[in-house]
C-alpha cells in the first residue's frame, strides 16, 4: 500500500495481525491470542515471531499515536511492568522513527510499525532491525502542522515569552504582537506542543521546556510566505531616506509592511548583506504609489524589492526602530535556515541570541 493512509484503530490493527498482514521479513508474525488484561499486566494481543525452527512469544500493545509523549509514557510503563510468563514485551504503532527504534533497542524492547520498520529483540538470542520505510500514517488531527503558517504563531510566542498562566493569556500575547488566531486553534496547538514534549502544562500554567528543540522544529517545517505580487525597483533618493519614507507613507495608507528576515539580519548577527532591501507588504500598488515617483520598477541595479503577502506570521512580533518595522529574530532565523550554507551559519548566531534573551522557565 502506497501513499498516505488513515491511522488504524486498535481493533483494525489487531485484525491485520489476525490476517497475517503485518510483515517483518525474515520473521513471520502471527496472532496467537486475543486481547487480555490483568491487574499486573496489560496487553492487546499475544503474537509469535517465527524464524526457521525458532518461535518466540510477545505480549503486544498497540498505540495509534507515537508522539514523543505517548511513546515515552508507554515505554516507561513497559520497562517497569512485568510481562506475561513466557513472553517478551512488544510495542506496535502505525510508524516508528529511527530514533524511537534506537531507544527500543537500548531498552531491549521489541517494536514494529505498520510501515515495515521495527526491531524484534530477544536478549541474548535474537535481534532483527528494519528501518528506512516512509511514514504512511502521519498523525491526523484538525491542524495538520502547527509549526507552519498561522498556527505557528502559537509555538513562536513561547520564544518571545516562555510562560503563561492560561490559554487566554497566550491569545492576548499573540494579539499584542500583532497576530490573529482563534482560541480553538491555540488550544489544539498547545496539545500538540505538549505531546511533542516542547511545553508542559501544570499548576495552572503552561511553559516552554525546550527552546532549542522548538526552534529546530519550526525551521524543519518552515515554508516561505505565499506571495501575490512582487516589485523589483530602484530608489533614486538618498539611500538612508528610503525606509523612513516608505514606512511613514504606508502607515498613513493603512498598509501592513515589514522588513523581511534576510534583510533584518544586521540587527541580530554579523553578516554582510546585498544592498537590495526586501520588504513584505499587504499591497504592492498602494506601497509603490505611497512612496512616489522616486522608486521606479527596474531589474537594473535594483535596491528595493516589495513582496506582497497576507501571511500573518511574517508581520508577527515586529521590532520597530526609528519608525521602521524589522522582522523579529525568530522570523529572521527561519528565513536564514531556508537559505544557503552561509545563511545557515549566520542563523546559528541569531539562534544563540534568541536563546540568550529568553528568561529561564520556572522549574528549569
Amino acid at each position: 500500500m502506497k501513499g498516505i493512509s488513515r491511522i488504524p484503530t486498535e481493533p483494525e490493527a489487531i485484525q491485520r495481525l489476525k490476517r497475517g498482514a503485518v510483515a517483518f521479513p525474515p520473521l513471520s508474525i502471527r496472532l496467537v491470542d486475543m486481547p487480555g488484561r490483568s491487574d499486573a499486566v496489560r496487553y492487546d494481543a499475544i503474537v509469535e515471531a517465527v524464524w526457521s525452527a525458532q518461535r518466540y512469544l510477545f505480549a503486544l500493545e498497540y498505540r495509534s499515536r507515537s508522539t514523543p509523549k505517548v511513546f515515552g509514557e508507554t515505554l516507561a510503563r513497559m520497562i517497569v511492568e512485568p510481562c506475561l510468563p513466557g513472553t517478551y514485551p512488544m510495542l506496535m504503532t502505525p510508524f516508528l522513527s529511527s530514533q524511537q527504534l534506537s531507544e527500543l533497542e537500548q531498552r531491549e524492547i521489541s517494536g514494529i510499525d505498520l510501515c515495515g520498520n521495527g526491531i524484534i529483540i530477544v536478549p541474548g538470542e535474537l535481534c532483527v532491525f528494519r528501518t528506512g520505510q516512509p511514514n504512511r500514517y502521519p498523525q491526523s488531527g484538525p491542524i495538520k502542522n502547527i509549526y507552519r503558517g498561522r498556527s505557528s504563531l502559537v509555538p513562536r510566542v513561547f520564544l518571545a515569552r516562555p510562560e503563561y498562566g492560561e490559554v487566554n493569556e497566550v491569545k492576548r500575547e499573540i494579539e499584542a504582537r500583532n497576530g490573529r488566531i482563534a482560541l480553538s486553534t491555540i488550544s489544539k496547538s498547545l496539545t500538540t506542543l505538549t505531546e511533542d514534549l516542547l511545553i508542559v502544562r501544570d499548576d495552572g500554567s503552561v511553559r516552554l521546556l525546550q527552546a532549542d528543540a522548538l526552534l529546530d522544529k519550526l525551521a524543519a517545517n518552515y515554508v516561505a510566505p505565499r506571495t501575490t505580487g512582487r516589485f523589483i525597483g530602484r530608489w533614486e533618493g538618498e539611500p538612508d531616506a528610503l525606509l523612513p519614507r516608505l514606512f511613514d507613507k504606508v502607515g498613513r495608507a493603512g498598509v501592513r509592511a515589514i522588513i523581511s528576515g534576510v534583510s533584518s539580519v544586521g540587527r541580530y548577527a554579523v553578516m554582510a548583506r546585498e544592498k537590495k532591501v526586501q520588504v513584505y507588504c499587504s499591497s504592492i500598488d498602494t506601497t509603490a504609489r505611497a512612496v512616489g515617483e522616486a522608486i521606479q520598477e527596474t531589474s537594473r541595479f535594483p535596491n528595493v524589492e516589495l513582496i506582497e503577502t497576507d501571511d500573518d506570521y511574517v508581520y508577527f512580533d515586529a521590532r520597530p526602530e526609528a519608525g521602521i518595522r524589522y522582522a523579529c529574530p525568530v522570523q529572521t532565523y527561519l528565513e536564514l535556515m531556508a537559505g544557503d550554507k552561509r545563511d545557515r551559519e549566520t542563523a546559528e548566531q541569531v539562534k544563540r541570541g534568541i536563546l540568550a534573551e529568553l528568561p529561564a522557565p520556572r522549574g528549569s
